[in-house]
Parts: C-alpha cells; structure tokens; sequence
C-alpha cells in the first residue's frame, strides 16, 4: 500500500486513478475498485524512506500509474537534516504496488542516485513518458549547493540512461 506521513501521496495517486482507470463510481466519488475503497498507498519502511513525496504523476499505456517526486531518509549523525533524493514509484492500474518495479527494500520505489554532489534535497517536479517507453524527468537540486536543475532519462524499469543538470 502507498503511505506517507503526508497526505501528498494519498491524494496524488487518487487523483491519478480518476483518471487512469474506468471509473465506475458516479462522478467525484472515489471509484471503490481502485486500492481500498478508492485510494492506494505505499509504505515507506523507515529504512530507505521515512516519506515519500509525489510531485508528478504519468499513466503508462498499460493504464499503470508512475509517479515522481522524492523520497525523505532519516540520518542519525544529523537527525534534524534528512536526505531527500528523487524516486519513482509504479503502482497496478487497480491501486495495487507494482513489486515488479524498484530499486529499493521498499517494492515500487525507486531511488536515484545524487545527480548533483553534495546536493541533499533533490525531487522530480515533471515527468514525460517518450514513444520509445523511456521516461524525461526534470526536478530540482538544492540545500548544501546553489540550486541547480536536473534532466534526467530513465528507461521503463527506473534505471537511469543519462542525466545533465544546469
């Protein structure tokens, strides 16, 4: 399931599912055969991630519904300074994790790597699913480092084919 100490996750990917499967419910009522009773989630294990954070989201043409954003990791030799990274996370048409999808010890998340050294807040803002399956990814790096923007190509399985920032 797809969860998140913010409300961000939950509300993205409902909204994601009013329009990436055949509603059956009348309209702005949460389709009840998505997840359970109309939202799905994903858990965050408090090892990868204590929060996932969506910020984009994209139906695939096998009705799968991606999501980018970042992912916040606890850091005991500095608590009250959590590492944010950009992720993806996939999940079924029906609501359900797509455990076929990740990187990660959490199914259907996966993490990249730091695209800008020394950055510790990095977050995918947009996605564009291209004709040839791979993903465009845009976002932001920030916090220990000047702000700086990030392109980034991913294959269909979240790996990534190429990145450039500026």
């Amino acid at each position: 399931m797809l969860l998140s100490r913010t409300p961000v996750l939950a509300a993205a990917a409902l909204c994601a599912s009013l329009v990436a499967a055949p509603c059956f419910a009348a309209d702005g009522v949460p389709d009840p055969d998505f997840g359970v009773g109309g939202a799905a989630f994903i858990t965050p294990d408090d090892v990868e991630a204590r929060e996932l954070q969506p910020s984009a989201a994209i139906v695939l043409p096998d009705g799968k519904l991606l999501f980018g954003g970042q992912r916040s990791k606890y850091n005991p030799a500095v608590p009250f300074e959590p590492e944010f990274r950009a992720m993806l996370a996939q999940m079924n048409p029906d609501g359900s994790v797509d455990t076929d999808f990740g990187n990660t010890s959490i199914p259907g998340v996966v993490v990249l790597p730091a695209l800008v050294p020394g950055a510790r807040m990095e977050g995918i803002e947009s996605m564009q699913r291209l004709d040839d399956g791979s993903i465009i990814a845009v976002g932001v790096s920030q916090v220990n480092t000047p702000l700086r923007g990030f392109v980034v190509k991913l294959d269909a399985t979240g790996a990534m084919a190429a990145a450039a920032s500026y």
